[in-house]
């Protein structure tokens, strides 16, 4: 091979390596991109945690709020078998003085007319019927809806609890939180439609009761002449009472059904989310995997540069040895005649032009004929054989070498090859994970809209159920307060914790940076030595080659006087060229010497900014654990302070005097501070009313005065004439009446007291 035709290829594959780097430049942007879109994701997920806080703390409102409800709902059937009693009673009494009507009329009524009562009877008592059927569907509805509502929350807790494995098992965060809070959403709000329901019907029976004391009265005043309206105005309310369950029944329906899909579509969406989840984790194994071998790649393609390098140089070598004169022969002959073949020989491996086949042959051939001459001598002689047996040995290690840099070419080309094929996986990658990242976010999309289509559907229940829901939530608001704060106070203490563990762990950190800054200097002083070490062996090396230089100039005086004119030249030329050849050697090791100590700098300085930065991050951790003590003090004051309130007012509840307890509680406002004794002023606010409520005279509302009949609410009529109430004892109707009087004035005093301290807690609140 020719010099030329090696610089072509090496001009050629210095080419391709820039190539090579302005793609892995490329690469590297690209890796830097992904890195920063990583981080904005874990950032997103950061968020999203946080945000999840708040849920989870809605959601144990909200069974909280469940609770509660359930009591309500106790309470409010309870009251409902009372009034279905009541009811029965009236009805009993109402078919009692019918039927002595129907006697006193049949002595002066005609038989059509006869007819036509008993055929109003009979429907009545049909449409009784299909009230006490459509009664007991909805019981029996009611009944599967609370084994619905259980099943579910055995549903939630074992997706709670795969949620929790899932989340030991991989670092990334989940956001299944909010389907948990959709479902306790949507059965706060089917219990707040139940209640609703429930006093719908109430009121409906009430109202009953009412029309049925009016027909009574109006039957007292005319008994002979309202049958037939009566009648009529019995057969509407049946009508009505029917259309009514018949409505409710198609609305609990509707919303069942609504249910089921709402469920089905929020654990699609959350399966989606969890795939995609898993495809994100696999795409990020995918891109640290092919950083890796872009890594190795990196670290082949630098040994092949150097391996190039190193084939190059032993190619220089016996190109200065061959020499490239077509005056070869000719020296030959002036060897042979002067017989100075040790000038001619080292003339001769100074030339640098390579020699071409045919020249190499001719070489051998003068090579042959010198060992042949008779003029020479024994030593010469050996000399031209030695000299016959490296240009073999160099012939045949530019074979093993050229064979060498054929096999390398091919590794790389192929190693390129591969390269191109991973950049272009990495890309279609990168496309598909931005695919992905749109997905969900349209998922995510989807779900506020059906959130928002849901919150649309419940607001108008919403709305119904506030008023009931106030009064009760807001009794035992000050445990459920209490009962916060624990739990806020044991966060604190575990958030702590977690502090004190991520303290004890960064000052590990900063302890290993420490030793690693160490290591890297004692590493710089051993690359130091090693320099210097490297600096003793070049002076050595040219104190001997001006040894050798000493030599080779008296070596040159000691021959013929005519050669040495041209020999001279030739020495002068070859030595200013070593000389150039030294000089750009020691600028070159001077480069490298600069460029290795603005490494170590840089290196020592990003570590020094580093230390400066853990430091200011250890400080501001001090500062975060200082204030969260201060917290964590005022809350314990504050929850001294409510339990000797709540000793005090356990106290005050065994007295019976009200004047004993507005001391107490006029004497502890006066002993606190003003926003300490904010539920104490508003605690004696409502002792006032409820003794406002006892000075005043109640009366029952559903009393009827008769004079031929006892009737009583509340109460059922024995067959023996005597009024027996539920436990089958004489109750008086006046005494059942004043109860119940007593008992609503009660709760009405409690919800303006309770809307006071709503009021007053919200004004606390904002402060």
């Amino acid at each position: 091979m020719n010099k030329e035709d090696h610089d072509r290829e090496r001009m050629r594959w210095l080419l391709r390596l820039e190539e090579i780097e302005t793609r892995l430049a490329d690469s590297e942007t690209l890796n830097s991109d992904m890195h920063q879109i990583r981080a904005e994701l874990n950032k997103k997920i950061v968020e999203l945690e946080k945000t999840q806080r708040p849920l989870i703390e809605q959601n144990r409102k909200i069974n909280d709020r469940n609770k509660i409800l359930q009591q309500e709902v106790k309470k409010l059937e309870q009251r409902l078998c009372h009034s279905q009693d009541d009811f029965l009673t009236l009805k009993d009494a109402h078919e009692r003085l019918v039927k002595e009507h129907t006697q006193l009329k049949e002595k002066r009524a005609y038989p059509e007319k006869l007819e036509e009562l008993e055929r109003y009877r009979a429907q009545v008592l049909e449409y009784s019927k299909c009230i006490t059927a459509l009664r007991s569907s909805g019981l029996e509805k009611d009944r599967r809806y609370e084994l619905l509502v259980q099943k579910f929350k055995r549903l939630r807790r074992c997706i709670k609890k795969g949620d929790a494995e899932d989340d030991r098992q991989s670092t990334v965060g989940s956001d299944c939180s909010a389907e948990s809070s959709i479902s306790l959403d949507t059965i706060a709000e089917d219990f707040e439609t139940f209640n609703t329901d429930i006093e719908i019907n109430y009121q409906a029976l009430y109202r009953e009761n009412a029309e049925l004391q009016k027909a009574l009265q109006a039957l007292k005043l005319n008994p002979g002449g309202l049958e037939e309206s009566l009648l009529r105005d019995q057969l509407t309310c049946a009508h009505t009472t029917i259309a009514q369950q018949q409505i409710i029944i198609n609305n609990n329906q509707e919303m069942i059904s609504q249910m089921g899909q709402l469920k089905n579509v929020v654990a699609s969406q959350s399966e989606r989310i969890r795939q995609l989840e898993q495809q994100i984790e696999e795409m990020d194994r995918e891109l640290c995997a092919s950083r890796e071998a872009h890594d190795l790649l990196e670290f082949q393609v630098l040994e092949n540069e150097e391996n190039s390098k190193c084939l190059a140089t032993p190619s220089e070598r016996l190109d200065k040895c061959s020499g490239t004169d077509d005056s070869a022969p000719e020296r030959c002959d002036k060897c042979l005649e002067t017989d100075c073949f040790g000038e001619s020989s080292s003339v001769y491996m100074h030339e640098k032009r390579a020699l071409s086949p045919t020249e190499v042959m001719s070489l051998k051939k003068s090579m042959g004929e010198l060992r042949d001459a008779l003029n020479l001598k024994l030593a010469q002689c050996e000399i031209v054989g030695q000299a016959e047996d490296y240009i073999g040995d160099l012939e045949e290690q530019l074979a093993s070498t050229n064979l060498a840099h054929k096999e390398k070419t091919e590794q790389f080309e192929a190693r390129l090859k591969e390269l191109q094929t991973q950049i272009e996986v990495s890309y279609s990658k990168q496309k598909r994970k931005k695919e992905l990242q749109i997905e969900v976010e349209e998922l995510r999309k989807k779900l506020a809209e059906v959130d928002t289509v849901k919150e649309n559907l419940t607001e108008e229940m919403r709305t119904t159920s506030k008023e009931l829901s106030k009064v009760r939530y807001q009794l035992q608001l000050k445990d459920s307060e209490l009962e916060k704060e624990k739990k806020l106070a044991e966060g604190l203490n575990e958030q702590l914790q977690r502090m004190m563990e991520n303290h004890h762990a960064e000052k590990e950190l900063a302890k290993h940076t420490e030793e690693d800054l160490k290591n890297t200097k004692n590493l710089y002083e051993s690359s130091q030595m090693a320099l210097q070490q490297l600096k003793e062996e070049k002076d050595e090396l040219e104190e001997k080659y001006q040894q050798l230089s000493s030599e080779y100039e008296k070596f040159k005086d000691e021959q013929r006087p005519s050669i040495r004119t041209e020999l001279e030249r030739r020495y002068e030329e070859i030595r200013y060229r070593l000389n150039t050849a030294l000089d750009k050697i020691h600028e070159y090791e001077l480069v490298l010497e600069s460029a290795k100590k603005g490494d170590d700098s840089t290196f020592i300085e990003n570590l020094q900014q580093d230390l400066v930065q853990l430091k200011e991050y250890n400080a501001h951790l001090e500062r975060q654990f200082q204030t969260q003590t201060d917290i964590i003090e005022a809350l314990k004051r504050k929850l001294i302070e409510q339990k000797s309130f709540a000793d005090l007012v356990h106290k005050l509840s065994e007295h019976d005097d009200v004047e004993v307890i507005e001391d107490g509680l006029s004497n502890y406002i006066k002993s606190v501070d003003r926003e300490t004794g904010r539920l104490a002023e508003s605690i004696a606010y409502i002792v006032k009313c409820a003794s406002k409520i006892r000075m005043v005279s109640p009366i029952a509302p559903l009393e009827i005065s008769t004079t031929h009949h006892k009737i009583c609410p509340y109460n059922s009529v024995d067959s023996s004439g005597k009024w027996m109430s539920n436990s089958s004892e004489d109750i008086s109707p006046d005494s059942e009446g004043n109860e119940w009087d007593v008992k609503k004035n009660s709760l009405k005093a409690v919800q303006c007291g309770a809307d006071g301290l709503e009021q007053r807690c919200a004004s606390t609140k904002s402060a």
